[in-house]
């Protein structure tokens, strides 16, 4: 049976971005609509902006986007140096100071140091490990890079005067059967629970779905596999993924920065319906130079799903147009809690060597070496506050605050074994 073209699937946007990834058709400056659309309120102009993950595929997007909207100081940071020079050499020369930061985010004294050396007004955090197949046997590292790493920025960002920060998220993070999409939804609730306790900064994430030309993403696999003269691998004919291009992430990046909406949200950026990967290979497989390579189809790895979503049940019933987003409010169901009052330091938060964490109270450190009962008086768990399904709360006896502890440890430990037990405890659908 013969196939619809696959080009008439995809948006001319996407088709565009194809082009620029395979043949290097209008690469080059970042395009003027996105230029305009980011540049009309002037936010950044003459701000202090700092970004991490800098030196990778997105990070360095937003970077290029930032470098032609005047702002006082750009700090690019990254634990990658060779991607931080890199990008450092291609940025436009003119415009106002840019530093590069060789920093690690899963150390809190390092985040701390950084912030007060450049005591940036708005945080881009595009850091993350995102590979689904390698971090499925990479547990500790996938929470240590995702959950610990985002804690101490949150934690860094409050104790140091920033504004806003904004947190590149992914659809994985819905209903998750991976362990990234676990740590990247645990991520997520950090986020929100900060957004609740601390009055500063305005917090917000961007929750996306593939970004097209990324690295570890599907296309730089087809266009190697092309290059090398191999056929080109897809692990279902049915599987089916939401793409966005890297130059649009980038501009809803800085979008989101700028919307005035409430601390807490979770937006997601109009990305139609989804895409069948098998036609995106077909497309890919057309422009190239090889269009006769062959198209084999394998399987699903273990954690990766036939299809994503862009939402949860609880989320949709928050959900409202906002723009070009989607926006999930903060809950505001009844007996949901406000934000706390400032207090000394920083909320109820403390410094560890984790990072931050909330103040158990009693015997709350002989929990974390024990069974898991909760404290005399329990921490608030995040059946109020998640940006997963609140049923959730009841697939764990521990409360919320002692699990993310016993987490943190054993991602400290390097208990790959240990962090994905835990995992399992909060999310029946992760896939061993």
């Amino acid at each position: 049976m013969s196939r619809a073209p696959a080009a008439q699937e995809l948006s001319p946007e996407l088709l565009r971005e194809l082009r620029v990834l395979v043949r290097g058709e209008g690469a080059g400056s970042p395009r003027p609509d996105l230029l305009q659309t980011v540049r009309q309120n002037g936010a950044f102009s003459g701000r202090r902006v700092l970004v991490t993950g800098a030196g990778g595929s997105i990070g360095s997007a937003v970077a290029h986007l930032l470098s032609h909207l005047g702002p006082q100081c750009l700090v690019l940071l990254d634990k990658d140096e060779s991607g931080l020079v890199n990008l450092e050499r291609r940025l436009p020369t003119a415009g106002g100071e840019v530093r590069l930061e060789l920093a690690d985010l899963r150390f809190p004294a390092r985040v701390d140091r950084v912030l007060r050396r450049h005591r940036p007004d708005i945080i881009i955090h595009a850091a993350a490990h995102k590979h689904v197949v390698l971090l499925q046997t990479q547990a500790a590292e996938a929470v240590s890079g995702n959950v610990l790493a985002t804690r101490n920025l949150i934690d860094g960002a409050a104790k140091n005067g920033v504004q806003q920060v904004t947190i590149l998220s992914t659809d994985k993070a819905v209903d998750p059967s991976s362990v990234m999409g676990a740590s990247k939804c645990v991520a997520e609730w950090v986020v929100l629970q900060a957004a609740r306790e601390l009055p500063r900064p305005r917090i917000a994430i961007l929750r996306c779905g593939n970004v097209l030309g990324s690295r570890g993403s599907v296309v730089p696999l087809f266009l190697s596999q092309i290059a090398a003269g191999k056929q080109v691998t897809v692990r279902h004919t049915e599987a089916t993924r939401y793409f966005l291009s890297i130059e649009k992430v980038a501009a809803a990046v800085l979008q989101l920065s700028t919307l005035n909406v409430p601390s807490g949200c979770i937006a997601v950026p109009q990305m139609g319906k989804p895409i069948s990967v098998m036609q995106l290979a077909e497309v890919v497989v057309a422009l190239s130079d090889r269009p006769e390579t062959e198209i084999i189809v394998t399987r699903l790895h273990a954690g990766e799903k036939l299809h994503e979503s862009l939402f949860t049940a609880a989320e949709r019933r928050r959900m409202r147009e906002r723009g070009e987003f989607l926006v999930i409010e903060p809950d505001s169901q009844k007996g949901a809690e406000a934000p706390a009052p400032p207090a000394k330091r920083h909320g109820r938060f403390y410094s560890t060597r984790f990072g931050v964490r909330p103040k158990l109270t009693g015997g709350g450190r002989a929990l974390l070496a024990a069974s898991g009962a909760g404290p005399k008086r329990q921490p608030r768990t995040f059946a109020t506050a998640s940006a997963c399904d609140f049923e959730l709360e009841s697939s764990s006896t521990r409360p919320w605050l002692v699990w993310l502890e016993l987490l943190l440890q054993a991602s400290h430990d390097g208990d790959d074994e240990r962090c994905h037990a835990l995992l399992a405890e909060r999310f029946p659908g992760l896939v061993r």
